[in-house]
């Protein structure tokens, strides 16, 4: 996977252009909704050492920072933390955002009740629930 970030990163001119970006962790989706492969089914997310996904999110983020054209962005089992929300929150032509098994860190969430996070200008994102 770093290897295509290296790659995109090194293409501005793509990341300029790109309109669609899907950002996904599936094996992560397919563990927590029980749908694995059979030899993954006695697997437990919790044993993954907590630094383990720190590359991976970087590695997204570095990719989600240099695509400011985007209309449509799927995050699938992706940590959503607060530099990842401060992101989608600047995608000013940001017209669908789709968030499958994503996690929110409770720290992210006290960060978005508290008004820590700059959400007033993103007209698609907000924090609480729908009364």
């Amino acid at each position: 996977m770093v290897l295509y970030v290296d790659f995109l990163k090194a293409r501005p001119d793509l990341l300029d252009k790109a309109k669609v970006l899907v950002l996904e962790d599936e094996r992560r989706c397919q563990i927590k909704l029980g749908l694995a492969p059979s030899d993954w089914e006695n697997f437990d997310l919790s044993s993954v050492d907590a630094n383990f996904y720190q590359p991976i999110t970087r590695a997204f983020t570095d990719v989600l920072s240099e695509t400011q054209n985007l209309t449509i962005l799927r995050l699938k089992s992706i940590d959503l933390g607060e530099e990842i929300i401060r992101l989608i929150c600047g995608l000013h032509y940001l017209q669908r955002l789709t968030l499958m098994c994503c996690d929110v860190p409770s720290e992210t969430v006290d960060a978005l009740t508290a008004g820590g996070l700059p959400i007033s200008s993103c007209r698609i994102l907000r924090c609480g629930s729908k009364e």
